[in-house]
């Protein structure tokens, strides 16, 4: 039975649990939980990862992070592997030390994350490890209480309870729920989030298969008819129009903008790179105005049957120019 894919976009927060293979043992001494705090500190500082709370248990863990750059899988691939590394050259382990890959739940920040701090750092609690949060060195609940230099980013969920007393108030947030055993609901195993946070998710990530899926035709059928690169086209446009590649790239004066235009709808159609990545070239121009460019001239084609022909004899030239 296939495996369910992992939902992994841009900004994306998570619950993240693991636990060791067979319920072994994954921290055996203080060393173990020191060593792992520091690849989490190491591989966040990395790839760009914010870490808003962590409880590391004998057996399993923890995380609540936040990906700006949308890398859940290699962040956790990079750590999981450091980790096991380290784990079974001192422990001499044969086999697994994970159970399985790590479970990871897609939060509504706005309305999950508070509420997933108290339950994560509660968990020594209701595991009967200490009677109060505070009591257990390996979470980030001390970080929380009393500050301090950690890579811990809680000050964005303190925000949540207003400005005045955040800590104090943060500390009787988690206290009220000592004897709650309610856990997080969870929508469709995946999200912590009601239905409509979960149909924006899903939308999210079926735009974006539509894109990847989208930029692998491109590039096939770049490859299949042996299509054109992006300093190619704008050889061939600046030679077209006679302009120098300066002029095409860079001038303000409007007739040399709308042949701007054109080199992004010829670059989009002849080339897989994607938006942003036209942007770059062409800019720095955002996605989204180069997506309003390119739609602004297929309009334009269908309207206007004199700006159509042009275009057509473009890229008709493009093609066969050598």
């Amino acid at each position: 039975m296939p495996r369910t894919a992992r939902i992994v976009f841009p900004g994306a927060v998570y619950h993240v649990m693991n636990r060791g293979n067979n319920r072994q043992l994954i921290f055996r001494d203080d060393k173990d939980y020191y060593k792992y705090l520091k690849l989490l500190e190491k591989h966040c500082e990395q790839l760009g990862v914010i870490v808003y709370c962590y409880s590391l248990m004998s057996t399993h863990l923890h995380l609540l992070l936040e990906t700006p750059k949308g890398n859940l899988p290699s962040f956790m691939r990079g750590l999981n592997i450091s980790y096991m590394c380290y784990y079974k050259k001192k422990y001499k382990l044969i086999g697994h030390l994970f159970q399985g890959r790590y479970k990871s739940i897609v939060v509504d920040k706005d309305s999950y994350l508070l509420e997933l701090t108290r339950y994560i750092h509660l968990n020594p609690v209701r595991a009967g490890i200490v009677n109060h949060p505070e009591d257990y060195k390996w979470s980030s609940y001390l970080s929380y209480l009393e500050g301090g230099d950690t890579f811990i980013d809680a000050n964005t969920v303190l925000n949540y309870l207003g400005e005045i007393n955040q800590r104090q108030k943060y500390s009787k947030f988690v206290e009220d729920m000592l004897n709650d055993k309610t856990k997080p609901f969870i929508y469709e195993g995946v999200i912590h989030g009601d239905e409509n946070f979960a149909d924006m998710i899903f939308k999210t990530v079926e735009k974006r298969k539509q894109n990847d899926t989208d930029r692998l035709r491109r590039k096939g059928d770049r490859q299949m008819y042996n299509i054109i690169k992006f300093d190619d086209i704008l050889q061939r446009l600046a030679k077209f129009y006679n302009l120098s590649h300066e002029n095409l790239l860079f001038s303000k004066i409007k007739h040399f903008k709308m042949i701007r235009h054109q080199l992004i709808y010829l670059v989009r159609l002849y080339t897989n790179l994607g938006l942003a990545e036209i942007g770059e070239k062409i800019g720095p121009c955002h996605h989204s105005t180069v997506a309003k460019i390119i739609k602004h001239i297929e309009s334009n084609m269908e309207t206007d049957s004199e700006f159509r022909q042009k275009i057509l004899e473009l890229r008709d030239y493009i093609v066969n120019e050598k």
